[in-house]
C-alpha cells in the first residue's frame, strides 16, 4: 500500500468555519475504482466514527471515457476538499472493499459502478450519476448524461424560427423516459414532436425514409437519440445524416457523438461542474428518488453543417465549442 498523507488524527478547532475534509481514499481493483471521501466535523472535535463517509464507486475504463470520470472526479473533490489522500492497490471484489469502510454515502458512476454499489450499498444512502440510459433503481436521486430535450428545441428554434415539427425515433427501453419531457417542451414551444417507437435498425430506417420523402427542410428536422438501434455499426446514421444533408434538413440530437458525424448541434458535458452537482446532491438530506437530467454542459456545433444550412455568423458565435476545430 502507498500513501500520500500525513498521519494526523481527525481534529476540528472551533472556529467561526471550520470545515476539515478527512480523507480521500483511491482503491485500485480488477475492475472499479473506489474513492472515499470523509468530511470532517464543524465547530467541536468529534471520534472519527461521526465522521460522514462518502465512497465513490466508478469503473476502470479506456480513453477517452476515463478522461470524463476523472474530471466528473476532480468536481466532486471541488464540493468536498481533503488534506489526505491514500491510494491501495487491493485483491478482490469492489463489494468487499465498500463495506470493508462502512460508508454512510456512496456515489456510484455509471452502471457498472451502480452495480457494486447497490450490492454493497447496506445502510448508504446512494446516489447514481453518468448514466446515458437512467432508471429509477438507485434509492436516492439519478443523475443522466443527457441534456432535458427542452434546452435542444429552444436552441432549434433560435437557429431556425419558423421550425414547426420534429420528427424522432426512439427506443422504448432505453429512451423511453425522455418521452413525457420531450412533449412538454415541444407543446411548450409550439412545436409537435412526432415521435415513433422501434425495435430495431431496421423499422429506424424504414421510419427515417417515409419522413425524409415528404420533410420541409423550412420547418421540419431531426431530434436523434443515443442508442442500440443507431449505434456505431448501425446504418441508421449515416442514412439520417445523408438524406439530411441532401434535402437540407436540420439535425441536432442529444448525444454528442452524432455532432462529431454531421448533425447540426448538441451539447456535451461540462465534467467538473456535473461532479459537483452530484456531490452536492450526495450531501444533501432527504434525497428524492428522482431522474435529474443534465444541467451543465456547453452547445457544440458542427460548422461544416452550420455552414451548409447557412446558420448565421451571429448564431455560430452562441455555440461555446465547435467541431471539426478549425
Amino acid at each position: 500500500m502507498a500513501t500520500s498523507a500525513r498521519n494526523t488524527g481527525p481534529i476540528c478547532w472551533r472556529r467561526s468555519y471550520c470545515a476539515r475534509w478527512k480523507t480521500i481514499l483511491v482503491m485500485k481493483f480488477s475492475h472499479f475504482k473506489v474513492v472515499i471521501l470523509a468530511l470532517a466535523c464543524f465547530f467541536y472535535p468529534v471520534s472519527a466514527a461521526e465522521f460522514p463517509v462518502v465512497v465513490v464507486v466508478y469503473p476502470e475504463v479506456s480513453m477517452p471515457y476515463r478522461d470524463s470520470f476523472e474530471e466528473i472526479l476532480n468536481g466532486i473533490a471541488k464540493r468536498i476538499p481533503a488534506h489526505r489522500v491514500v491510494v491501495v492497490g487491493a485483491p478482490g471484489s469492489g463489494v468487499e472493499l465498500l463495506r470493508q469502510y462502512s460508508p454512510t454515502h456512496i456515489i456510484a458512476l455509471g452502471r457498472a459502478g451502480k452495480t457494486e454499489a447497490m450490492l454493497a450499498a447496506g445502510r448508504a444512502s446512494v446516489t447514481c450519476a453518468a448514466l446515458v440510459y437512467p432508471d429509477r433503481e438507485c434509492p436516492a436521486a439519478t443523475f443522466g448524461l443527457l441534456p432535458d430535450p427542452g434546452v435542444l428545441f429552444s436552441r432549434l428554434k433560435l437557429l431556425n424560427p419558423g421550425s414547426k415539427r420534429i420528427f424522432a425515433v426512439y427506443s422504448a427501453n432505453q429512451n423511453g423516459w425522455q418521452l413525457p419531457l420531450a412533449r412538454a417542451a415541444a407543446a411548450a414551444r409550439n412545436l409537435e414532436l412526432y415521435a415513433v417507437e422501434v425495435n430495431d435498425s431496421k423499422a429506424a430506417v424504414e421510419a427515417y425514409k417515409k419522413f425524409f420523402a415528404n420533410a420541409d427542410p423550412a420547418t421540419d428536422s431531426v431530434w436523434m437519440l443515443p442508442d442500440n438501434i443507431s449505434g456505431e455499426s448501425s446504418a441508421v446514421v449515416p442514412l439520417v445524416l445523408t438524406e439530411a444533408w441532401r434535402r437540407d434538413v436540420l439535425v441536432f440530437s442529444s448525444a454528442v457523438e452524432h455532432v462529431r458525424r454531421g448533425a447540426l448541434f448538441s451539447v456535451i458535458p461540462h465534467f467538473s461542474d456535473y461532479g459537483y452537482a452530484v456531490a452536492d446532491a450526495a450531501l444533501r438530506p432527504g434525497q428524492r428518488n428522482e431522474l435529474i437530467t443534465l444541467r451543465q454542459f456547453r452547445y457544440i456545433v458542427n460548422t461544416r453543417a452550420a455552414q451548409h444550412l447557412r446558420v448565421s455568423a451571429a448564431d455560430l458565435a452562441t455555440f461555446e465549442v465547435v467541431t471539426p476545430r478549425p
